[in-house]
């Protein structure tokens, strides 16, 4: 460990930049952002180069320092063709896709994907594919195409970004079921290839965000909970469930808690350009939380509504300014915005019932739908321990349970201590004993009352 450096030197053979260049690889595998970006500063600071300025890129963009200019300044090293330059290319389309820079973007995808082909680079060929399509949004005939050929060339770890953008495509367009499967694909492959911390948080931000949508609202719930509780979670992902909690809370008739999520979501946003996106996210909540504060809040947006004109067409909705701005119109959510900004409820409405989407339809039929009555909780267990006693008591390993349910070995193992010490067992049998007595017993008393009415 480096700590110990001081102790052990290079007598093992290895110097001190290999084993820091090794120390930031791990911190991006993991989300270690903090130490990875300390490591990284040093092992800059001892011999530049384009590597490792795109080492750095990639941890600050799983912060929110952002890395564009240690992507440039690699970039400009990198003067031959190389897999390494394609890769530069293709991080700073995904930079330029979220700070709003459409055609920028389309513009590095493009010479990435030019690179990849010339160098015969199938994983960088589908990595450039996806973000061509995340950058032709506007155009989701398109953008589904560079995903398809995206999809013909992946190997399992570009797969994982496929379906993280691909996800958000199906999501903007209300596909929010062909969402969900398309982001549990990608939660797999991140688990088979140990990258679940990297990955899993953005894939789980818009598996919640599609839940919320179709009225999921405790599963959407649950996995918020579960993904707040991993370690080394990016503050961008942290702030965005905080959002989606909001939005679900006030949906729910809560609006004291759903303001506090809200809070908590401001103190994490940064003012980067691809956090704008949720800031827009974030003044929709706030409108629908205090209506009375709507043009405020709605001016304050105002400039970077053209930029992100999914999430713009939300907010009007909310605020319902006098004049419309003018934005694109892209598949049938933007439409049912658009309808509700212009006051045409029934033409929304009938889009939302269409597409499934129950969170929209809250704020526009006076039957608000509310949280289903709760079911009497089995052994006093949530519906999620439920859930992992069920897999406990088919034999299942937490790295099992972890992959049946799509979230990380740690939390599995969270779950199944929790429920240990709530049913006061002292082993994974003895909990699932307590489930086939539980379970049995209503048999057992139906087979009893049927016997004495025979009698």
């Amino acid at each position: 460990m480096l700590h110990l450096w001081e102790e052990v030197g290079d007598t093992a053979g290895i110097d001190r930049l290999t084993v820091l260049d090794h120390a930031v690889e791990a911190s991006i595998a993991v989300n270690a952002v903090s130490s990875g970006l300390r490591w990284s500063a040093e092992a800059l600071a001892i011999a530049p180069d384009p590597q490792r300025y795109y080492r750095q890129a990639r941890l600050k963009n799983l912060g929110r320092s952002g890395g564009r200019d240690d992507l440039l300044r690699a970039l400009e090293l990198l003067a031959e063709p190389s897999r390494l330059r394609g890769e530069v290319l293709a991080e700073l389309a995904l930079i330029s896709v979220f700070a709003g820079e459409a055609e920028q973007g389309e513009r590095y995808a493009r010479a990435a994907l030019d690179l990849a082909e010339q160098l015969d680079c199938p994983s960088l060929t589908a990595r450039a594919h996806a973000f061509l399509g995340l950058a032709a949004a506007s155009d989701p005939v398109t953008a589904f195409r560079h995903f398809a050929g995206a999809h013909a060339t992946a190997d399992p770890q570009a797969m994982i970004d496929i379906a993280t953008w691909e996800s958000a495509l199906h999501v903007a367009m209300g596909a929010y079921t062909t969402a969900i499967e398309v982001i549990q694909l990608g939660i797999k492959q991140a688990q088979e290839t140990f990258q679940y911390a990297k990955h899993a948080p953005i894939l789980v931000v818009k598996w919640v965000q599609a839940l919320t949508a179709l009225g999921r609202w405790p599963e959407a719930l649950d996995l918020i909970d579960e993904m707040l509780g991993e370690p080394e979670l990016p503050q961008l992902s942290h702030a965005a469930l905080l959002i989606s909690q909001g939005e679900i809370r006030l949906a729910q008739g809560e609006p004291a808690d759903a303001r506090a999520a809200a809070d908590r979501a401001e103190h994490l946003l940064g003012d980067e350009p691809w956090v704008r996106p949720y800031r827009i996210r974030l003044a929709t909540l706030r409108i629908r939380l205090d209506p009375g504060n709507a043009q405020d809040i709605y001016l304050a947006a105002a400039p970077d509504l053209a930029a992100h004109p999914h999430e713009a067409w939300a907010l009007v909705a909310a605020a319902v300014p006098a004049d419309l701005p003018e934005l694109p119109v892209i598949g049938p959510v933007d439409e049912a915005y658009r309808a509700m900004a212009g006051g045409d409820r029934a033409t929304a409405a009938h889009t939302w019932r269409t597409l499934g989407n129950r969170y929209e339809l809250s704020f526009i039929e006076a039957d608000r739908p509310r949280p289903a009555p709760r079911r009497q909780p089995l052994l006093g267990l949530t519906p999620r321990e439920s859930e992992v006693l069920k897999l406990v008591a088919e034999g299942k390993s937490n790295r099992q349970i972890a992959a049946d349910l799509f979230i990380s070995a740690n939390t599995a193992g969270v779950h199944v201590s929790r429920i240990l010490t709530k049913l006061g067992a002292a082993t994974r049998t003895e909990a699932a004993r307590r489930l086939f007595d539980a379970t049995r017993a209503p048999a057992e008393e139906r087979t009893d009352n049927a016997t004495g009415m025979r009698h």
